[in-house]
């Protein structure tokens, strides 16, 4: 088959709603959905014809090529992101979810050095040792030219803009808002404007004269057209007799595959059911290949697929899929030639395979670790604001970003201390009180050093202090951890942090996670901000107070748990 390669570059925001979230709301793909393409160039083909599209597949005159080209054996692939900053144009790929990266390294990495983690691919190799490991989350991937130690492999995620909509009064479209009991609100994650993606369609050799006209104007795509979304501008790019999705040569026959899903896959069992069972799509493939095959090892993801019907105005029925980027390692009784391998990457399998379901490729994976190339340095695409106007309003989106990311990071850091032996519960309260006061103190790191230390001349308090340890549990498990710290001295820490006239080290001293230059700022064009002192004192003060408060609960919990006072 033929495949025709073309563009689409994202003109305003685009929604292509998966079955996600609530109802209220509308979540779309991080790509344009086969389907979609499908149904823009339906609709295109009985424009050029001058056919309405309720009698294109009963005019004498159309219904022949249309049942041919978008009901027939053609497969409209979906149109993943561009890779950026290359010459020709290029289609990447899902990410394959036998993809992780070691976990511990993950975290201690800076927001600038995540690239320099390297990935392991568990389907070609399992490395030694117990660490735990993290897939790789970004959506999609390209892999580059190989080197000696590892494949150089870019990650993508696709720039989203969230949008919140309110839906008129319904009852009386006069009032054109809405009112008590009557309108809704309802919120669009859509996938941003200026965005371009990749798409094919493979064909025969017939239909090509027939589909390049339809693949060059612009379109309406997508959900929400009266809203504004959905406008894209289509560009045909070439045509490719030897196209392979996955790019270069097949790998020569063996008994080992790996397959990778290109696309959600749709397969039914015996029972006309659909299933995502990894055994049982092995056992699909293998009857596919005419090769009986056992599966070694699966890393499969499960997503819920659903649809919409213009010509019945319904939504069509829902099923779970087996998750674009499923990997199955395989093991054949016997080497499978290379045609039947290439022959069923052309066609597909399952159901739905002229909107792009079902695509898979065989021993793509080939690397065991794969290096990440560093992305490109932002500094260069920031937009200069010259206006008075928009720097002041870009300063004051960035303040309120910069606040929200900081007071996310003091309470995951909260919730990961832990008082243990308490003080008294009168004690932390008062403390706890002191601490609330001193936000509104404009020397809050005298007050209360004033404090402890007069509180410390008592001798009961003392002990008590120095007895307690703040211990930091997992989030996960909720395991202390070994590192302990007198609570005396970790109130000394929080009493210096906040003096601290380095927004850095003040992050360093309190120990908020991925602390460093990038979680302390915030950049819009060329408008950069940083927490002042007043906001640092602040946001310390709360996590004080935040721990201390958290420590009254387990108090009180623990005390009724042994028949105590409540």
């Amino acid at each position: 088959m033929k495949a025709l390669i073309y563009r689409v570059e994202l003109l305003t925001p685009a929604l292509f709603g998966r079955v996600e979230g609530d109802p209220n709301s509308s979540v779309s793909y991080p790509y344009i959905p086969g389907s979609v393409i499908r149904a823009a160039l339906f609709t295109r083909f009985a424009q050029t014809e001058g056919v309405s599209l309720e009698h294109v597949l009963d005019h004498e005159r159309t219904a022949d090529v249309a049942r041919r080209l978008f009901f027939g054996n053609v497969r409209f692939l979906n149109a993943y992101p561009a890779v950026p900053e290359v010459q020709s144009p290029e289609r990447m790929l899902p990410t394959p979810r036998s993809w992780y990266q070691n976990k511990s390294q993950r975290v201690k990495a800076r927001e600038d050095e995540e690239h320099k983690v390297p990935i392991f691919d568990l389907a070609v190799d399992q490395p030694e040792g117990d660490e735990p490991n993290q897939r790789v989350t970004a959506p999609f991937c390209w892999l580059g030219d190989p080197e000696e130690e590892c494949a150089r492999v870019r990650l993508l995620s696709p720039r989203r803009r969230v949008a919140i909509h309110t839906q008129r009064a319904t009852a009386n479209r006069n009032f054109g808002r809405p009112r008590k009991g009557d309108g809704a609100v309802y919120r669009y994650d859509a996938l941003d404007a200026g965005q371009t993606f990749i798409g094919a369609i493979l064909c025969d050799d017939a239909d090509e004269e027939t589909l390049e006209p339809l693949l060059n104007g612009e379109f309406w795509i997508g959900k929400a057209h009266t809203a504004g979304y959905g406008r894209a501008r289509f560009k045909y790019l070439r045509a490719d007799s030897s196209w392979r999705e996955v790019g270069g040569c097949l790998a020569p026959a063996q008994e080992e595959l790996i397959a990778t899903l290109l696309s959600p896959l749709l397969l039914r069992n015996q029972y006309g059911q659909f299933t995502v069972d990894a055994e049982h799509l092995a056992r699909r493939l293998g009857e596919a290949l005419g090769a009986e095959v056992t599966l070694e090892r699966a890393f499969v993801g499960v997503e819920v697929v659903g649809g919409f019907n213009r010509k019945w105005g319904l939504p069509l029925p829902q099923a779970h899929a087996f998750a674009a980027g499923s990997v199955l390692v395989l093991k054949a009784a016997q080497v499978v030639p290379a045609d039947k391998l290439q022959a069923l990457e052309q066609v597909g399998l399952g159901e739905r395979l002229n909107e792009g379901f079902g695509r898979l490729a065989f021993n793509w994976q080939q690397w065991a670790k794969l290096c990440i190339e560093a992305q490109p340095d932002p500094q260069g695409s920031r937009v200069a604001l010259a206006e008075p106007f928009s720097r002041q309003l870009a300063e004051r989106m960035a303040q309120r970003l910069l606040a929200q990311r900081l007071e996310q990071l003091c309470l995951s850091r909260a919730a990961q201390l832990q008082i243990h032996p308490p003080p008294s519960r009168t004690q932390l309260n008062r403390l706890r009180s002191i601490t609330l006061n001193a936000l509104n103190d404009p020397e809050p790191a005298a007050r209360l050093k004033s404090f402890l230390e007069s509180a410390t001349k008592r001798q009961t308090v003392r002990e008590q202090w120095e007895r307690a340890r703040v211990l930091e549990v997992t989030s996960s498990q909720r395991v202390q951890r070994p590192s302990a710290q007198p609570f005396n001295q970790w109130i000394e820490v929080i009493a210096k942090a906040l003096d601290e006239q380095d927004p850095v080290a003040w992050a360093q001293t309190l120990k908020l996670a991925r602390a460093n230059e990038v979680v302390v700022r915030v950049q819009l064009g060329d408008v950069e901000v940083t927490p002042s002192l007043e906001q640092r004192r602040a946001l310390t003060l709360r996590l004080l107070a935040e721990v201390l408060r958290r420590a009254v609960r387990a108090s009180k919990s623990t005390n009724q748990a042994q028949g105590g006072e409540p």
